[in-house]
């Protein structure tokens, strides 16, 4: 018995450990920007002002002081004024106007996740008929490099099944946990700063789903299962399908770190120094971890494949949030200049037999 086949009816994945390695390392370097992003700022010294000199009188010398001489006394200068204020205690909880640390734009960000959204739905129905990997319905596993051929061979139901179970669970977390927190903590304008926050999230996982497809559909790797030698893993059907020329990059991974990472970092944003900072960001990257697990060990994808969506994913997660962070940098508004203000930007979806898309627009105001 080869040896890659004694470890596997053993109960343990060859290359998973690898796998588990590269996330640990991701998990290390998001508490990393987690400890960053809560660190306190540093509470400026007081300046106190200086004593004034010591009179005669005060160092015990009784030599005759010479009198004044007549006529108007002269006014005394005022003592000069503090210059920096001295620090109040820093509160709780920063307070945010809108109820958010994020601010979304109705006229950009609604048609974005309306638009992409729709031609996701519009490609998922339609089921654009494309033909199947050529290799179809056995490929050369000598073909797949040394990482990915550990891949080859696993085909477990269970792992599929959990797989969907656990993606389901990372795109609704973000939602609930900021919910809840909205809801505990009741800042002003509860209901309008959820809002906002729930559109970005949903603009994150269309975004995220649209880079994926476009990633499938150009690349059109074979999945593992299509090198699997053992012909009852997966019916012909299945060997045959479209769905199984796309294997590059995971869907499953690239939602899931992507919503873990923007869910992370929007509670990061809502409470810089709470102590659920750096908790919330193992709990959500594990989970996403898990999941990108499941789709190795259920055949769906290779190492490669989950771990370009875990990086992609975590990429589009924490770039959206910050791009519509209240506090940005004050020099991209000074490089935008009017140009913001004279950009127009419509979408709308678009469908065909084959498939469908997205049309953006842009004019001028002028």
């Amino acid at each position: 018995m080869r040896k890659g086949r004694f470890i596997r009816h053993a109960g343990i994945a060859p290359g998973t450990g690898l796998l588990w390695q590269v996330t640990a390392l991701a998990v290390l370097v998001s508490l990393f920007f987690a400890g960053s992003l809560s660190a306190q700022p540093a509470t400026p010294t007081p300046i106190r002002p200086a004593r004034s000199a010591a009179t005669p009188e005060s160092q015990g010398d009784r030599s005759p002081v010479a009198a004044p001489a007549e006529g108007p006394s002269p006014t005394p200068a005022p003592e000069p004024a503090l210059t920096t204020p001295i620090p109040r205690s820093l509160p709780s909880q920063p307070h945010f106007v809108g109820g958010s640390p994020l601010v979304a734009n109705l006229s950009i960000d609604l048609p974005i996740v309306l638009g992409l959204g729709s031609a996701l739905l519009g490609m998922t129905i339609s089921d654009p008929q494309l033909p199947p990997p050529s290799c179809s319905p056995l490929c050369d596993a000598q073909t797949v490099n040394d990482l990915d051929r550990v891949s080859i061979g696993w085909h477990s139901k269970p792992a599929r099944t959990a797989s969907d179970i656990l993606l389901g669970m990372n795109l609704v977390l973000p939602v609930m946990l900021d919910l809840i927190d909205v809801a505990a903590s009741r800042p002003p304008d509860a209901l309008r700063g959820y809002l906002q926050d729930l559109l970005i999230l949903s603009e994150v996982f269309v975004v995220n789903s649209g880079i994926n497809g476009l990633f499938k559909y150009a690349v059109r790797r074979p999945r593992p299962f299509l090198y699997d030698t053992d012909m009852d893993a997966f019916s012909l059907s299945d060997r045959q399908d479209v769905d199984s020329g796309l294997s590059f990059y995971s869907g499953h991974s690239s939602s899931a770190f992507a919503m873990a990472t923007a869910g992370s970092y929007l509670f990061t944003l809502r409470h810089p120094r709470s102590k659920w900072v750096i908790p919330i960001w193992i709990f959500s990257e594990a989970l996403a971890a898990t999941t990108a697990s499941m789709r190795v060990l259920a055949g769906k994808h290779f190492i490669t494949d989950v771990l370009v969506g875990a990086v992609m994913g975590s990429a589009v997660g924490l770039l959206i949030p910050y791009l519509h962070r209240r506090a940005l940098p004050s020099v991209l508004a000074q490089r935008a200049g009017r140009f913001g203000q004279d950009l127009r930007i419509s979408a709308a979806p678009m469908l065909a037999l084959d498939g469908g898309g997205l049309i953006l627009r842009f004019t001028s105001a002028r």
